[in-house]
């Protein structure tokens, strides 16, 4: 892995990839991500080992975005569930509480 102006050059699966880091204070270091990329694509690799490096990164592509629509809906649900205990807590007060006037 190579380190040039803000850009990391590294190898997946025989291509060579130049990665610019995002600069929105995200807390996950590049290091993390290619790592993350590079097991994932090798998991693939080992239980189909017949299939070519972009079939696998077709293959590794699907699995993020399936995993990414998984915590984007995990994420709605939480929210909402947030929401209506929310709602319920303050009806339940409104029930409870005396009125100020």
């Amino acid at each position: 892995m190579k380190t040039n102006e803000g850009k990391i050059e590294f190898d997946v699966l025989g291509y060579t990839v130049t990665f610019r880091p995002s600069t929105d204070g995200s807390d996950v270091a590049p290091e993390q991500i290619l790592d993350y990329v590079r097991k994932e694509a090798n998991i693939i690799k080992r239980n189909s080992p017949n299939l070519d490096p972009g079939q696998i990164a077709v293959l590794l592509a699907l699995k993020l975005a399936k995993e990414n629509f998984d915590l984007k809906n995990d994420f709605k649900e939480n929210i909402d569930k947030l929401q209506a205990s929310a709602s319920d807590a303050l009806q339940y007060f409104e029930e409870v509480a005396p009125t100020i006037s």
